[in-house]
C-alpha cells in the first residue's frame, strides 16, 4: 500500500489496523515530513500503534531499508522521509539492516537479525 495524504498518514494507519492485524498487507509505505506537525502526529504514534503487530518499521534509504525496533527521539525530525511497515516474514526479501542510536545520537548499523 502506498498513499499520499499530506500529514494525515497516522489516520490512514489507524484505519488500516484491522488489515494489519490480519497480516493482509505486506508493505505499507508512508511519508513523514513537516506536514505531520499540522496534524499533531508523531512517529512515536506509529511505533505505539504497531507495537503488538508483526511488522517492522523501516526508513527507506538509498542503501536499502533501515529497520528500527524501537522509537528514538532522533527519528522525530519532521524532515522529508519515507517509511514502510514491513510484515516480519518479508523483511529478509529486502536489503534490510537493523541499527541503534548510540550515546551520541548517531544511528549505527548493527549486524543482527532484523526481526
Amino acid at each position: 500500500v502506498k498513499y499520499d495524504v499530506e500529514g494525515f498518514d497516522l489516520s490512514v494507519i489507524r484505519g488500516a489496523l484491522p488489515l494489519l492485524r490480519e497480516r493482509r498487507i505486506g508493505l505499507f509505505q508512508f511519508e513523514y515530513n513537516q506536514c505531520w506537525i499540522d496534524t499533531r502526529s508523531f512517529l512515536l504514534d506509529v511505533f505505539v500503534l504497531c507495537k503488538d503487530l508483526n511488522y517492522v518499521i523501516c526508513k527507506i534509504t538509498c542503501d536499502g531499508l533501515e529497520c528500527h525496533k524501537e522509537w528514538s527521539a532522533e527519528l522525530e525530525r519532521f524532515y522529508e522521509a519515507n517509511f514502510v511497515l514491513v510484515r516480519d516474514d518479508l523483511v529478509d526479501v529486502f536489503s534490510a539492516s537493523s541499527g541503534v542510536f548510540d550515546e551520541f545520537n548517531t544511528f549505527s548499523i548493527v549486524r543482527v537479525p532484523v526481526v
